[in-house]
């Protein structure tokens, strides 16, 4: 017999989460991965090919921070292929809590768009969630980068990884 899983499990969190972003078209059908970290530094993410809008508790599964998979729902439950940029975040970032990876239609418009590695965005406050707003720079713009899609999941997390050690620049 299994545990039940309680209301305050972070899958239960993660699962409304899900639910919101799919409502709002942040996150098509399966596209998309949403994760947080354990005080063990272990992690749930969901589960490869489950609906975002439909998505249960049980549909999670939980990685060690070098990849091995630790727990999962049921014997053919697998992690998602994008479990390794969950990882990348998680090791840049020891204080991140969690992973939020959205495919909304507008973010893939625009990173599609973009001619060079970064796109220019005006020094909005919405950028203090970035780390990069300082109240000087009101009037300013901020180089955000980008990274180009790939098959290859490793390339993306070596690129991801380059990025986020930089900090965005004012221009």
């Amino acid at each position: 017999m299994s545990n039940p899983i309680a209301s305050n499990d972070l899958r239960t969190l993660l699962a409304t989460h899900a639910k919101t972003f799919y409502d709002r078209g942040w996150m098509w059908g399966t596209a998309g991965n949403l994760s947080a970290r354990l005080p063990d530094s272990s992690f749930w993410i969901t589960a490869s090919g489950c609906s975002k809008g439909e998505l249960t508790p049980e549909q999670f599964v939980r990685m060690s921070l070098d990849g091995n998979l630790l727990e999962r729902p049921t014997p053919s439950a697998k992690p998602s292929a994008e479990t390794s940029i969950h990882q990348a975040v998680y090791g840049l970032f020891p204080e991140a809590q969690a992973c939020y990876h959205v495919h909304s239609v507008p973010a893939n418009l625009v990173s599609r768009s973009s001619a060079t590695p970064q796109i220019l965005l005006p020094a909005i406050e919405m950028l203090k969630g970035m780390g990069v707003w300082d109240k000087t720079l009101r009037f300013s713009w901020i180089f955000f980068p980008t990274i180009p899609m790939s098959p290859k999941l490793p390339t993306i997390c070596a690129i991801a990884s380059i990025n986020l050690r930089r900090k965005s620049r004012p221009v």
